[in-house]
């Protein structure tokens, strides 16, 4: 089930929001996290997770942040109906009328608050005639413990945006591993670039941005293994042109800089991590060959044809084109490129209808209200296909036949766990839809 989260953060500590944001992305798929409140009073920890998370800013006086979450919630109900569940995260009372509206359109609402005042609100909630069955109290003391490990149906951990300069990867890659590193690397990694000092009579080659902090510069290039101290380090910048100003670095030919020793995927790497919540992995094709790429529903073809370049699957415009084509992908008139719409969708499962087999057919007719469209990837292409979800195998496994997707002497238990299914009891599950 797909659910947005939305946080009162003028009354919510960041603790408890993002205890939330990890207990509800165990149990649905988390499409955005909405945390709304006044930045001159939030809290940093909030502020750092902008990268993550969409911060709303509300600076219009007192309680404007319950106005504002009450219009967010909305807004989602009316342009977002893919939303199952509305998690409203307040020590407030205010979003009754939120909850009404979200709960009279079928969505359920989970409401996670201090336990003292839902014996109040409980009351209320049935004044107003909301359907109990739809509404879920949760505790900020008592119910929010987090049962771990378990691997995370929520928030899609988008795929990791990977620059072409494999050099810059391997930085990257060392930075991960160390603790007191890996924090400043991810906020600065766009920032980046490497850059040629003369050593020794030769040169050496060291990750750079202006401004950098030298002490951590330094961390960096010992991690490396590239000096084994601090006072290595001030001699070769002293070689090299730099200056070191309130322990910042700063490189005075910076303008010299060849085209080839700077990042060019920087855009494409901000791009992704601001929107690190929507984006999800997919599967493209170019010329009979399958690729999986980051995507956000509604991408620009300019930033599209970016990140095709820098992961060098594609650099003609025409190509492009064909690959969004094939890849069941839309480009609309505004130049974004969005998932194909519904009525794409209802086209191919009336297509796919007259061509099932009578098991299947008249499966999919007694539970219509579940039928969906799935991708299968099977030699290197891939196929839209109807499914539902605890579709007997055999019935799934003669539908993918006849559709002529594999043939009689495919395993086709290792393909469908190859695309994501779960096969329990003979029956077949979308893993993390169940």
């Amino acid at each position: 089930m797909s659910a947005q989260i939305f946080i009162d953060a003028d009354n919510v500590k960041p603790e408890i929001g993002f205890k939330v944001i990890e207990k509800f992305s165990n149990l649905y798929t988390v499409d955005k996290v909405n945390i709304i409140g006044n930045e001159t009073t939030l809290s940093s920890k909030y502020l750092e997770a902008s990268n993550r998370y969409n911060i709303q800013n509300c600076f219009y006086g007192k309680n404007s942040a319950d106005t504002w979450l009450c219009t967010e919630i909305a807004k989602t109900i009316f342009e977002n109906p893919a939303v199952d569940v509305i998690i409203i995260v307040s020590s407030d009372r205010d979003f009754l009328a939120a909850i009404k509206l979200a709960t009279d359109r079928k969505r359920k609402v989970i409401f996670v608050s201090e336990g003292n005042g839902h014996k109040n609100l409980k009351a209320l909630l049935y004044d107003l005639r909301i359907n109990p069955d739809l509404i879920e109290l949760v505790d900020f003391q008592t119910d929010l413990t987090i049962n771990s490990p378990v691997k995370k149906k929520g928030v899609t951990n988008p795929m990791k945006i990977i620059s072409p300069n494999q050099k810059l990867n391997k930085i990257k890659a060392v930075c991960m591993k160390n603790s007191n590193l890996k924090k400043f690397f991810t906020q600065n990694e766009a920032k980046f670039q490497l850059v040629k000092l003369k050593r020794n009579g030769g040169f050496i080659e060291i990750p750079f941005f202006e401004g950098i902090n030298f002490s951590t510069l330094t961390n960096i290039l010992m991690a490396l293994k590239v000096i084994p101290n601090g006072r290595t380090l001030m001699k070769i910048f002293a070689e090299n042109n730099f200056e070191i100003v309130n322990n910042c670095v700063y490189f005075e030919n910076v303008e010299g800089l060849s085209e080839q020793e700077k990042n060019p995927f920087n855009d494409v790497i901000n791009y992704f991590t601001a929107h690190s919540a929507e984006t999800k992995n997919i599967l493209i094709k170019c010329e009979d060959k399958l690729h999986e790429v980051p995507f956000v529903n509604g991408i620009s073809l300019v930033m599209f044809s970016r990140l095709l370049k820098g992961y060098e699957i594609a650099d003609d415009a025409e190509k492009i084109k064909k690959i969004i084509a094939d890849s069941f992908l839309s480009l609309r008139s505004d130049n974004r490129i969005y998932f194909q719409d519904e009525e794409t969708i209802s086209a191919d499962l009336k297509s796919y209808l007259q061509k099932l087999p009578s098991s299947a057919l008249e499966f999919i007719r007694k539970n219509e209200d579940k039928l969906k469209i799935v991708a299968i990837a099977h030699n290197d292409s891939v196929h839209k296909v109807p499914f539902v979800e605890g579709i007997h195998l055999s019935i799934f496994v003669n539908m993918l036949r006849t559709l002529n997707i594999f043939g009689k002497n495919t395993n086709s238990s290792k393909v469908l766990t190859a695309n994501g299914f779960k096969i329990q009891d003979n029956l077949v599950y979308k893993k993390g839809s169940e």
